[in-house]
């Protein structure tokens, strides 16, 4: 069973990635700067309403199921949200995300990720699967909020860094 979550976790994985960049983009577009940023993230049919908010509601109905069906599950809505956020991410994002000012941002965002995932892995317990996964489904859901904790820190600390210079 270990095999198969590992497996979910890589479509998990992509799809942070995808949604990542979209955040990353509309932050890039407000200048980097929080507050702006934070007007973005209210506008609920362009930020919250996507896709993925299908699976936590799924994991909600199918904690009476077995954990096969929350896998697959994760797995299918996963795979489908992630080709929606493709291709809409082909169709909205004119340039790249220019990476160079939030190498920060991006690396304490990943080490969020990788540190709940690997605590995950460490404590695996078959019965729990479906726990892990509404966890995860609301942890990737609030993205755009984690995104906008970090670089509020990130300014913060870059504010700080340039007034001892």
């Amino acid at each position: 069973m270990m095999i198969k979550f590992i497996v979910s976790l890589i479509v998990y994985v992509f799809y942070c990635v995808l949604k990542n960049q979209k955040q990353l983009y509309l932050l890039q577009l407000d200048k980097y700067k929080s507050e702006n940023y934070l007007k973005t993230i209210k506008d609920i049919k362009k930020v919250w309403l996507e896709p993925s908010i299908l699976f936590v509601a799924l994991v909600i109905f199918m904690f009476v199921k077995n954990d096969i069906a929350s896998m697959v599950t994760f797995i299918v809505i996963y795979m489908i949200s992630s080709l929606f956020i493709l291709h809409q991410n082909n169709k909205t994002m004119k340039k790249k995300v220019d990476l160079s000012k939030i190498k920060g941002l991006v690396f304490f965002n990943a080490l969020i990720y990788l540190v709940i995932i690997s605590l995950f892995m460490i404590i695996f317990v078959e019965q729990y699967i479906t726990i892990y996964y509404l966890f995860l489904g609301l942890l990737i859901y609030i993205s755009p909020v984690t995104i906008f904790i970090t670089n509020l820190i990130r300014s913060k600390l870059s504010k700080k860094s340039s007034k001892k210079a």
